[in-house]
C-alpha cells in the first residue's frame, strides 16, 4: 500500500502526464470571470443591506424611513443580486473548455 506522500506524488505525475497544468490554467480562465462576478455582486449587495447604496444616502444621513419606492428598489436589487445562485448550468462554459482543450 502506498503511503499518502507517495500516492500524492503518483497523482501529481498522472496529472502532469494528462496535461494537469494546462487543465488547471483552462479551468482558471473559465471560472475566474464567474467568481469575479459573484464577488462584485456580493459587494454591491452588501451596500444594499447596509443602506449605503447611492439610492439610500438619505436614510444614513437623516435617519428617515424607507419610502415605498425605496422598498421596491431594495427588494428588486436584492432579488437580482441572488439570481446567479438559481441560474441553470452554463453549458457555454463547457463548450469553451472543450474548444480550448
Amino acid at each position: 500500500m502506498l503511503t499518502l506522500l507517495s500516492w500524492g506524488d503518483s497523482l501529481q505525475i498522472a496529472l502532469y502526464h494528462f496535461g494537469g497544468p494546462r487543465i488547471l490554467k483552462t479551468y482558471d480562465s473559465i471560472r475566474s470571470p464567474f467568481a469575479n462576478y459573484i464577488l462584485t455582486t456580493a459587494r454591491k449587495q452588501g451596500k444594499y443591506y447596509e443602506f449605503s447604496a447611492p439610492e439610500f444616502y438619505n436614510i444614513q444621513k437623516q435617519g428617515e424611513e424607507l419610502s415605498e419606492e425605496q422598498k421596491l428598489t431594495l427588494r428588486e436589487k436584492i432579488t437580482d443580486h441572488w439570481s446567479w445562485a438559481s441560474t441553470p448550468v452554463n453549458f457555454e462554459d463547457q463548450r469553451r473548455v472543450i474548444a480550448v482543450l
